[in-house]
């Protein structure tokens, strides 16, 4: 038994339900994670960090602030036309898959890793589009 304590798996829960777009019920899917995070046999491997209201800026911010192995986004999707985040205003500011792609690949460059994180998206519509464009373009680049 080491007498370091092993350092927890962040997981990075970012959700932007904005103005203009249809109401979905983040609060809940957030709920229903750290409820099932405590209830699991591991729950103490894991710490989650929430971010409400992403703006690209702040989903940048929360990134490199967090480090997190895991990231779930719940929102919007607009599958090539990217993730569904918030501008200043609370309106749509649509962030594409080549750009989330490049975030993510600058992230693990600074992490010095040569693997990408565990990217989730649930959302009423789109992500599953994007997210699948992200690891495309991920595997494309030789998985770094």
């Amino acid at each position: 038994m080491s007498i370091y304590p092993l350092k927890k798996k962040t997981i990075l829960f970012l959700a932007a339900n904005p103005k203009n777009t249809t109401h979905v019920d983040l609060q809940k899917e957030a709920k229903e994670i750290a409820e099932g995070l405590q209830r699991s046999k591991k729950a103490d491997k894991f710490q989650l960090e929430q971010q409400w209201a992403v703006t690209p800026r702040e989903m940048q911010r929360a990134v490199l602030d967090y480090k997190p192995e895991i990231v779930h986004f719940s929102g919007h999707g607009a599958g090539e036309g990217g993730l569904a985040l918030e501008d200043g205003m609370g309106q749509i500011k649509l962030v594409n898959a080549k750009a989330l792609a490049a975030l993510f690949e600058a992230f693990n460059e600074l992490r010095g890793v040569r693997h990408t994180q565990r990217l989730l998206f649930r959302s009423a519509s789109g992500c599953d589009r994007t997210s699948h464009s992200i690891r495309y373009r991920h595997e494309a680049n030789g998985g770094r």
